[in-house]
């Protein structure tokens, strides 16, 4: 694979010569340039046309937001990771609405290893998501009637009474993705829905609120001690882990643990442990999404999950901006359904008002 070619824009002399010092270290990857400002960096693009572009947000003359909205129109090849700083949620969330693959914390000095880092997973998304654009199959679905066959428990017809509880699991295009989704949900949902994305603190509160403001239904960053109920969406926090324990009194019978255990699948929050919590200490219908994302959390739970009956449902590839958890939970032959992100809203709202009995609507 030819070198990914990697253009820097950023006002700051000092983060430019940080991020290409830690981006020396990545194999497999050329700086071919630094811009200080978004029209220069502009300049640069159309002279280069980069295979990604590491963007700063706020710049002077145009802000990067702005060079994002460009990039996006005039040169929908080239990838963008955000640079960013503290106190720049709102505009990173904003950035990865306008189609940034992802973002990085702006590095500081002190934190070199940890830059590497995220700098080698921005790497891995963007060469993931080019090997996609060039024809890389999608494992083979499997058919409705076949996973129904496989699974005698969805034979049969959900009963009205019992209790439902959705898990999503989400990492890169997850903000995104959910941005589509939650708002699509209607008001008096049945069923809690818990989500853990992929995320560093700071970053989760903003993107609840979000989800909050754009949704009929209650969303929040999850604190300890939450009771889970219908109609809420718990969004695990940055950097922090998300469980469920039970709690005999509450209508679904689960709280919310949150905690700083060490990471699970490289990852904190992990989907793999709320899922196997769920699996451990609930005893309703489950319906297990996994979404869009890098790596492969998120399968060893649904493995539990399915274990104790649960549904699961994962996007697909066409849809999905990195189609690896998704493909790993296919591929190991836990995906009940794979389907386009437009169809898995109106999938949720079926399942969980027991409209379907185990089947696609």
């Amino acid at each position: 694979m030819q070198d990914l070619r990697i253009l820097i824009i950023d006002d700051s002399a000092s983060y430019q010569k940080i991020l290409q010092q830690a981006l020396s270290h990545i194999e497999g990857v050329e700086v071919i340039g630094t811009a200080s400002d978004g029209p220069e960096g502009i300049g640069k693009i159309e002279e280069d046309e980069p295979d990604l572009v590491l963007l700063d947000i706020v710049m002077p003359k145009m802000n990067g937001l702005a060079v994002l909205e460009y990039i996006r129109k005039a040169h929908p090849t080239v990838s963008v990771l955000m640079v960013s700083g503290d106190g720049e949620a709102k505009n990173t969330l904003r950035a990865l609405s306008l189609g940034a693959v992802d973002f990085i914390l702006k590095p500081t000095a002190d934190a070199t290893n940890t830059l590497r880092e995220h700098l080698y997973k921005g790497v891995r998304v963007v060469r993931a998501q080019r090997r996609s654009a060039t024809g890389e199959s999608e494992p083979p679905r499997r058919r409705k009637e076949e996973a129904r066959a496989a699974d005698p428990v969805h034979q049969v017809a959900r009963a009205a009474s019992r209790s439902r509880l959705v898990v999503i699991g989400i990492s890169t295009g997850g903000p995104r993705a959910l941005e589509e989704l939650i708002p699509a949900l209607p008001s008096g949902l049945p069923c809690p829905i818990l989500i853990v994305q992929h995320m560093p603190a700071a970053f989760t509160e903003s993107l609840a609120n979000s989800l909050d403001n754009a949704s009929p239904l209650d969303v929040a960053e999850a604190k300890d001690g939450d009771v889970v109920r219908a109609g809420q969406v718990l969004l695990a926090p940055g950097g922090r882990h998300m469980e469920v324990v039970p709690v005999p009194d509450a209508p679904s019978g689960l709280a919310i643990r949150i905690h700083d255990g060490p990471p699970v699948n490289e990852c904190r929050p992990a989907v793999d442990l709320l899922m196997k919590s769920v699996a451990k200490h609930y005893n309703g219908e489950v319906l297990a999404a996994v979404l869009t994302g890098m790596g492969y959390d998120g399968n060893a739970g649904v493995a539990a999950l399915k274990e104790k009956g649960a549904y699961c449902i994962t996007q697909d590839e066409a849809t999905s901006v990195v189609y690896g958890m998704p493909r790993v939970v296919v591929e190991a032959g836990n995906a009940d359904e794979v389907l386009p992100l437009t169809e898995i809203a109106p999938r949720l709202v079926a399942w969980a008002s027991g409209l379907d009995g185990g089947s696609r609507a």
